[in-house]
Formats: structure tokens, C-alpha cells, sequence
């Protein structure tokens, strides 16, 4: 039992830092600050369900995570939910490294990243691509950069350009 429960945090952390878009924009509008650069948005991510098919201690070309979230605002309103799911695409002699695709649901359209990230991931913030999105976010470019809080938790900041 021991080591199935070390496996599964490790899976956590791992799983939860490669996480991708878990914006956050409340029922009442967008939480977000508007600059001349555009739309910054800050957001909190609670991982809900999560899988790798494989071992994570010992990633494989192909090997899948995929994982599912509540998202919440600064004032800790849940305002919407993200899908995730990445594969492994380079293993050694090359740096391991996955490729993720994410859709954060809000009440005001969805948001779509994607890009490669370090696989297990680093202490450092990962950068994603912002590629497009629907309703109010249909024109969404620019970058999202998230972090591990805890296993099960995510920091994240979209930030969006005009």
C-alpha cells in the first residue's frame, strides 16, 4: 500500500505541474485586469480526476495523462472546470518532454492551449500557448503560465494580447 501511495503523489505532482489552461472568469464577468497589452487573467485549479497510462517514474514514447479540474476566482468562487491531456514525445537521449492540449470551460466561451513542457516537470513556471478560443475568447492569443501550489492545486496567469 506504501508504495501505491507514493506512486499516486508522485503522479499528482507530476500530472498537476504539466496541467494547462485553468483560466478563471466569474459568473458576474471576467476577473481580469485590462491593460494597454491586453487581458491578464489570474486563476486557481483543483485537480478532480487524474490518469497515466504508464509508469511515471519510467516515461515512454506515447504515454498519456489526462486529468480534469474545478477552477475558481481570487475570491474562491468556482467559476468553471479544465480538461487536460498530454503524451509523452521525447524520451532520453533526449530530454523527456510531453505535449499538452487544454480547453478551460467558462460561462464566457472557452480558452485553448497548448505547447511542450519538461516531463517530470521543474520547480519553474511552464509557458503555454493561448491558440484560440470561442464566445468572448474567440480572438484569445498570447501566453499562459501556470505552476504547481500543491499536488492538486494550480496558479495560473492567462496573459492575452489585443
Amino acid at each position: 500500500m506504501r508504495g501505491f501511495m507514493r506512486r499516486n503523489v508522485v503522479l499528482a505532482a507530476t500530472l498537476t505541474s504539466l496541467a494547462l489552461a485553468l483560466g478563471t472568469v466569474g459568473p458576474r464577468g471576467a476577473a481580469a485586469v485590462t491593460n494597454d497589452r491586453g487581458k491578464v487573467i489570474h486563476l486557481t485549479a483543483v485537480i478532480s480526476q487524474q490518469v497515466f497510462t504508464g509508469d511515471p517514474n519510467n516515461p515512454q514514447l506515447g504515454n498519456q495523462f489526462i486529468l480534469n479540474g474545478d477552477l475558481f476566482d481570487d475570491s474562491n468562487a468556482k467559476v468553471g472546470h479544465v480538461a487536460t491531456s498530454c503524451t509523452v514525445v521525447s524520451v532520453p537521449p533526449r530530454a523527456t518532454e510531453a505535449m499538452c492540449l487544454s480547453d478551460t470551460v467558462l460561462a464566457e466561451g472557452k480558452i485553448t492551449v497548448g505547447g511542450v513542457a519538461p516531463f517530470p516537470p521543474t520547480a519553474t513556471p511552464v509557458r503555454f500557448s493561448i491558440l484560440g478560443g470561442t464566445d468572448e475568447f474567440r480572438k484569445a492569443r498570447g501566453d499562459f503560465v501556470v505552476f504547481a501550489v500543491s499536488p492538486n492545486t494550480l496558479d495560473g496567469t492567462f496573459h492575452m494580447v489585443n
